[in-house]
């Protein structure tokens, strides 16, 4: 059965999520800030139109079964209003995001609603206003239990690899700890993560030869 889904942020996770779900059947809500007129989505498989409503005022929508955040930890405060609207105490909130503190995260603001923290695995990038680039298949990560089994649930139907961990606290860290090093020289020599095949950088990035053949995608640090 179809589900109303809010995805808070419009940057190339939060296109890759709206993706998954449109896939996987549901409608979905993008809340961002500027707004576009589509969602266009670059990928291996080639461009997609990606049909989605997109709200630049929390008033504007309605109820929804799921809210999906997947800003960056240091956006969080700025979604305040859209959480703020949203949270009705029992629609899941499902925070997507690098680092290993998801529920404390958005404490700060609040939010009552059930909190699920999941990782995500894909090159993916924001090239401009409603227009995604995603560059390799998604995997995702989600702690276990009973709302991450209706999450996978969710979004079956979809190319997504969704699976639950009974020790997310350490998939978390993992997840952290593999990005420390390619990151910075990403970012450094703005590259994406095929700097890493050359030799004398791949040598001051340990084991990050592992990391580059799970997530071949951009700079983004995803």
């Amino acid at each position: 059965m179809a589900q109303r889904i809010a995805v808070i942020g419009s940057g190339g996770i939060g296109g890759v999520i709206a993706e998954a779900a449109h896939a996987a059947g549901h409608e979905v809500t993008m809340c961002v800030r500027t707004p576009f007129e589509r969602l266009v989505l670059d990928a291996p498989e080639g461009t997609s139109e990606i049909p989605v409503e997109v709200a630049t005022d929390p008033g504007a929508v309605g109820e929804c079964d799921w809210i999906v955040l997947t800003t960056k930890v240091h956006d969080v405060p700025g979604t305040a209003p859209w959480l703020n609207k949203l949270d009705d105490g029992s629609t899941p909130l499902v925070v997507v995001q690098n680092g290993v503190a998801h529920r404390e995260s958005v404490a700060e603001l609040g939010v009552r609603a059930p909190v699920l923290p999941a990782l995500i695995y894909v090159g993916a990038e924001r090239t401009g206003p409603g227009r995604v680039v995603r560059r390799s298949p998604t995997t995702m990560q989600v702690e276990g239990g009973e709302l991450g089994s209706r999450f996978v649930a969710l979004l079956e139907g979809s190319a997504v690899k969704l699976r639950p961990t009974d020790d997310f606290h350490t998939a978390a860290w993992r997840k952290m700890l593999t990005n420390v090093a390619p990151n910075p020289i990403t970012a450094l020599t703005l590259r994406r993560l095929d700097v890493l095949a050359d030799d004398d950088v791949r040598s001051c990035a340990p084991g990050s030869s592992r990391r580059r053949s799970r997530s071949p995608g951009p700079r983004a640090r995803r």
